[in-house]
């Protein structure tokens, strides 16, 4: 990703997002990236959701045609669900 950090999805840094983390642990374990592993989610998600992924070069384009092929097991997408933060304010029970 040209070495300048645009999402969760593009390397480690301090202060991440547990699922950040857990896109790159499961690229990681299936020898895929991590971008091939959130296309993958994203297509997951519901029949409607169609992401439209960026690329500036060549070898981007052939990365987001093999996510798209990519089935993530029921355990990989439990590890990608985000954990919801307890809701708290004046308004809320």
């Amino acid at each position: 990703l040209g070495g300048i950090s645009r999402s969760s999805l593009d390397g480690p840094a301090g202060g991440r997002a547990a699922a950040g983390t857990a896109f790159h642990r499961i690229a990681a374990g299936r020898g895929v990236t991590p971008q091939q592993v959130a296309l993958a989610w994203l297509l997951s998600r519901s029949p409607a959701v169609i992401p439209v992924p960026g690329a500036s070069r060549p070898a981007s384009i052939s990365d987001s045609a093999r996510g798209a092929d990519l089935v993530l097991t029921k355990t990989e997408l439990a590890h990608l669900e985000p954990v919801p933060e307890p809701l708290e304010g004046p308004h809320l029970p």
